[in-house]
C-alpha cells in the first residue's frame, strides 16, 4: 500500500547553524499536530550542522535530509519547495523556535475554500527579552487586497513580510511556478508572499494568535547592515520593483499601487542614506535604481513625497557624491 503524503511539509534552510539547530528541530518535533515531513536542507554548513540534520533524520521517519553546496537561503527554500510532499507548506527559519501548538493553529484555520493562512508571532533578543507581540486578539478573513495592503502598512505587528508566520498551499505554488528568486538577498521573503498572493482567490485566514518566536540575533543579515553598506542591499530595491510590477499585473486598485510605488521610493531612500553614512557610494548601483524609478513611473511620487526635506532628497537622487564629500567635511 503506497505511503499517504502528509499534511504539511516544513522547509528549513539550514547554513551554519549548529549552535540552535536542535532547538528548532527539537520544537518542530514537538508539535501537538503530527502529520508532517520536515525537510532540512543542508546548504553547504562548514560547521556541524550537516551531521546533526542527519542525527534527527536517523531518529524520525518523518525527517528528509537534503545536503548541497552553498547557493544561499532562497536556493535551498526552492530545493525544499521541488521535493516537498505535503498538501501545505511552511518555512522555518533554522535559528528560531516554533510554538508546540503552531500546526495546529494553521489547521484549525484551514476552511474548504482557503488558500493562504497568517498567524501571529512574537520576538525576542537572545536574551530571551520580548521586543515584540501582537497589538491586539482577532481572528477574521481578509480579502487579498487587504493582505497585500499588509504588507506595506501592517496592522498589528510592525512588518508582515515573514515567511515563517504564513502557511502556503503546494498546489497553488505548483501550479503557478512560484519560486523564491535567487538574485535577491534582501526581501525575497516579502517578494515571495506578495507573488503568491497575486495568485490567489479566495478570502485568507488570518490570526494574530502567537505560534512563532523570531530570535533577533546580533549577527543576523540585517543586524550587519548597522556596520556598513553592503551592496546586496541593493537588492532590496529590486525586490521592490518587482512587488510593483507584479501588483500592477494584479490588480487596478490605486491605494495599493500607490504603497508598492511607495516601497521602491523608500528603499532607494534607504540605500542612498546607508551610503552617505558609511561613505560607500556606489555609482552604478546609484544609476540602475534611479533607471527603475524613471522606469517604473515613481520618480513623480518620489518628488512629491520629498518636498519638506526638498534639497537633502534631492541631493540623494541628483548629487549623492557631493553630499557624501561635504559631510565627511
Amino acid at each position: 500500500m503506497e505511503k499517504r503524503n502528509p499534511k504539511i511539509s516544513v522547509i528549513v534552510p539550514v547554513y551554519n547553524a549548529e549552535q540552535y539547530l536542535r532547538r528548532c528541530i527539537d520544537s518542530i518535533l514537538a508539535q501537538t499536530f503530527t502529520d508532517f515531513e520536515l525537510l532540512l536542507i543542508d546548504d553547504g554548513s562548514k560547521d556541524s550542522s550537516g551531521e546533526i540534520c542527519e542525527e534527527y533524520a536517523g531518529k524520525d521517519a518523518r525527517i528528509r535530509v537534503f545536503h548541497r553546496q552553498n547557493g544561499g537561503v532562497s536556493t535551498a527554500r526552492n530545493l525544499g519547495i521541488d521535493k516537498a510532499k505535503g498538501e501545505w507548506i511552511y518555512f522555518v527559519d533554522s535559528d528560531d523556535v516554533v510554538l508546540p501548538s503552531a500546526l495546529g493553529t494553521f489547521c484549525s484555520l484551514i476552511n474548504s475554500h482557503c488558500e493562504f493562512v497568517m498567524a501571529g508571532f512574537y520576538s525576542s533578543d537572545e536574551n530571551n527579552i520580548v521586543r515584540e507581540q501582537p497589538r491586539m486578539v482577532r481572528q477574521c478573513e481578509l480579502s487579498v487586497l487587504e493582505v497585500l495592503k499588509e504588507m506595506y502598512t501592517p496592522t498589528d505587528f510592525c512588518y508582515q513580510g515573514y515567511l515563517w508566520c504564513k502557511f502556503f498551499q503546494r498546489k497553488i505554488i505548483l501550479q503557478n511556478h512560484l519560486r523564491f528568486d535567487e538574485s535577491i538577498s534582501f526581501n525575497e521573503d516579502r517578494l515571495f508572499i506578495v507573488e503568491y498572493l497575486c495568485c490567489c482567490k479566495t478570502l485568507v485566514s488570518y490570526s494574530t494568535k502567537t505560534i512563532y518566536n523570531y530570535i533577533q540575533r546580533s549577527n543576523s543579515a540585517m543586524s550587519t547592515l548597522q556596520k556598513g553598506y553592503n551592496k546586496k542591499f541593493a537588492t532590496d530595491f529590486d525586490a521592490y520593483v518587482l512587488m510593483h510590477k507584479r501588483i500592477k499585473e494584479y490588480t487596478k486598485d490605486k491605494e495599493i499601487i500607490k504603497l508598492a510605488i511607495n516601497g521602491i521610493c523608500d528603499s532607494y531612500k534607504t540605500n542612498h542614506k546607508m551610503m552617505l553614512k558609511f561613505n560607500q557610494y556606489d555609482r552604478d548601483i546609484h544609476r540602475h535604481m534611479f533607471k527603475c524609478l524613471l522606469r517604473e513611473g515613481a520618480l513623480p511620487q518620489y518628488v512629491k513625497s520629498i518636498l519638506r526635506p526638498f534639497f537633502g532628497y534631492i541631493g540623494l537622487l541628483l548629487f549623492p557624491k557631493i553630499l557624501i564629500k561635504l559631510s565627511n567635511k
